[in-house]
């Protein structure tokens, strides 16, 4: 029985094509690697959530989450004592 999947046309391009493909592969992957590790250094492990461009930072969120937290804290409070 025949294997009708296996071209030997479409192999011999796709080994004549492979050093370039796995070149461009490769570079491209050493740049994400290079970049990644740039964001690690600069923005430390927050590089993974914010992109350049981007100028919130995990602590930021915090103290606006607890400044939310406090308001609604006051407010309650002040609820209870109107009543």
């Amino acid at each position: 029985m025949e294997n009708k999947k296996f071209n030997k046309r479409n192999f011999i391009v796709r080994i004549i094509a492979f050093p370039f493909v796995f070149a461009l592969i490769f570079i491209a992957h050493n740049i994400f690697v290079i970049k990644r590790t740039f964001h690690f250094l600069k923005y430390g492990g927050e590089y993974v959530n914010f992109e350049e461009n981007e100028k919130p930072t995990i602590l930021e969120i915090y103290k606006m989450l607890k400044e939310m937290k406090e308001e609604r804290k006051k407010e309650d409070n002040e609820s209870q004592n109107n009543t």
